[in-house]
């Protein structure tokens, strides 16, 4: 948008300040002096003069154009500010996607919903749409569903531990203008005045509006200088926001680096507040951030603070990143974690000792707790032998039984099994998911398995070369060292690569996707969950074992990354001259999750 100089506008507009109040043919309203003939309009302002011309533009345009001259004003934002200088200043900076099946809204009504008073919106677009086709189909007249593409306040959406209704509504009865679940990429807003549309004008002088555009009448199109949502600026870290690097995160806000090496970086927050927030950021072989903890003091000059944020990268995860992180921070405040904590934050703050050590195991303990997390989709893989066999397996039937009566067939149509979900007995045999993980309970013995369901039809080649895991039963292997656990445990994870043999670990975790791959070949082993990347042994060698007398480490964690990532683990590769790196082949019985 150009700029008209004051001088010309007094020259395009000399006919305002002189006509007679009876006769102003521009449209504006000209202001009165009250000490002067109240015929006659004194000169009008420069912004006055700039709003005359832009007469003739869409309501839309003038919205925009208003709300660039009152934030001048109103927020002290230079000449030219956009949209998205707008959005940052109020605090609209957290990115979500709101469906329904309305083609036409204008505002959006917190009490619509029948058991939270709240607007759902999440940060996932995919998800969005899922939901607006949902409600498209469960409508009783004919509808189209639309997803509209909003900016929330971050900083007034506070973080729950936890997602379900009498968590939420306990923030909404205390005064939250709104709750934010990362985990779940879900976000609840209780005041509607919070959420605007990505193509709002953001003018100062309507923030407490509930108009998505805070500009009504008009079309919805972007005008000059507006903010365009999709644009590259405006995408977040492809993984988690918190991993910018000092001053680029949007859920922070300005910041101001105070210290920077090879391995830690860490800045303060610039948002007045009378208590002080410090970002912590744990860098990569590359030096790009892997890891992110915010902490926030208890008073201005305070040196005690509490945990709001931790994040680590999910192929760098169960490292020690977070140990890392919070062993930083304590090298200038006394920190705690915080009373309100997820089920991984739980673990880990279980696991991280006042003095800085860690309990054994760590990784177990925080993958376990972790698989068990609302939102996530347990998986059994239940092998042909538990719908051929009912007398042999009669503790599994009730699970079959369940399958049976969801798809309607009978034990016959599952002649090589099936991965199943527990909970309502659907098959979920070729599906990819995100985030898989399988662990050996150390107490128990048995293994759990579950993931993040997603919508994706094949796995990216590019990923690296095909991964096939499974479970080894503890009369194919040999304890021959370490820890004693190795004796007690009836199975161990195992991992194969074509060329690279088999790796063996208490539990696997994908930061790849993973598909559900039944062979459909009726010989076991059918249930083998396929991925691409390399294989890394992460965490501590917890013992050795020797199958078909053959030596190999146990390592507490399988993890499979794409290719080329930066894991701080070992990574199982053939070594020179031919020979496999502490695995061989092996053809694994396949038992059940």
């Amino acid at each position: 948008m150009s700029i008209t100089t004051e001088a010309e506008l007094t020259h395009m507009l000399s006919k305002v300040a002189t006509t007679p109040r009876g006769n102003n043919s521009t449209g504006v309203e000209p202001n009165i002096d009250q000490g002067h003939n109240l015929n006659m309009a004194k000169k009008p302002t420069l912004d006055e003069m700039r709003l005359a011309l832009t007469r003739g533009k869409t309501k839309h345009e003038h919205a925009h154009e208003k709300a660039r001259l009152n934030a001048i004003k109103m927020l002290g934002l230079h000449e030219k500010n956009t949209a998205q200088d707008r959005a940052k200043a109020m605090g609209f900076d957290l990115e979500t996607f709101h469906g329904t099946d309305a083609p036409d809204i204008e505002s959006l009504d917190p009490e619509r919903t029948k058991i939270i008073k709240g607007v759902f919106s999440t940060t996932n677009p995919k998800m969005a749409s899922r939901y607006a086709e949902d409600e498209r189909k469960r409508a009783k007249e004919k509808t189209a569903p639309n997803v509209l593409p909003l900016l929330i306040k971050s900083a007034s959406h506070e973080t729950i531990p936890k997602y379900d209704i009498n968590t939420i509504n306990a923030y909404k009865n205390r005064g939250a203008k709104g709750v934010y679940r990362p985990e779940m990429q879900t976000a609840v807003t209780f005041d509607p005045s919070h959420i605007r549309s990505r193509f709002a004008a953001f003018d100062p002088a309507r923030e407490h509006d509930t108009d998505l555009l805070a500009a009504k009448g008009g079309e919805v199109h972007m005008a000059e200088g507006g903010l365009t949502w999709n644009s590259p600026e405006w995408k977040p870290h492809p993984e988690n926001d918190l991993l910018h690097p000092i001053g680029a995160s949007k859920m922070v806000g300005d910041e101001k680096l105070l210290s920077q090496d090879d391995t830690f970086s860490h800045g303060l927050s610039e948002f007045p507040s009378s208590k002080k927030s410090y970002r912590y950021l744990y860098h990569g072989e590359d030096k790009k951030p892997i890891g992110s903890m915010q902490i926030q003091t208890t008073g201005p000059r305070s040196k005690k603070a509490v945990i709001q944020n931790l994040y680590v990268a999910e192929a760098n995860r169960r490292q020690g990143i977070a140990s890392k992180l919070l062993d930083r921070a304590r090298q200038d405040f006394d920190v705690k974690h915080s009373t309100d904590l997820t089920t991984s934050g739980k673990a880990f703050a279980k696991a991280k000792k006042a003095k800085g050590g860690i309990v054994k195991y760590p990784s177990i303990e925080e993958m376990l707790q972790k698989l068990r997390e609302s939102g996530r989709t347990p998986i059994v893989p239940a092998p042909n032998r538990w719908f051929a066999d009912a007398e042999k397996h009669p503790f599994q039937q009730k699970m079959i039984e369940k399958v049976l009566a969801h798809t309607g067939q009978g034990r016959e149509g599952f002649p090589s099994g099936s991965y199943i979900n527990p909970q309502t007995g659907e098959p979920m045999d070729f599906e990819i998911m995100h985030d898989l993980g399988v662990a050996i309970d150390p107490s128990t013995g048995r293994p759990m398995m579950s993931g993040i369901r997603s919508d994706l039809t094949e796995i990216d080649p590019k990923l690296g070369s095909i991964t096939k895991s499974n479970l080894v039963r503890k009369g194919l292997f040999k304890h021959e060292g370490g820890d004693q656990l190795l004796k007690d445990l009836a199975f161990l994870a195992t991992i194969e690569k074509s060329g690279k043999g088999h790796h063996y670990g208490l539990s696997t975790e994908y930061a790849s996707p993973a598909e559900l791959v039944n062979t459909m070949t009726g010989a076991n082993p059918t249930l083998r969950p396929h991925s691409r990347g390399d294989i890394f042994g992460v965490g501590e060698e917890v013992g050795r074992i020797s199958i078909q007398g053959k030596h190999h480490p146990v390592y507490e964690k399988l993890l499979v990354a794409p290719t080329g990532s930066h894991v701080q683990g070992k990574k199982l590769h053939k070594a020179k001259g031919g020979q496999v790196t502490h695995a061989h082949h092996l053809d694994v019985e396949e038992r059940p999750l």
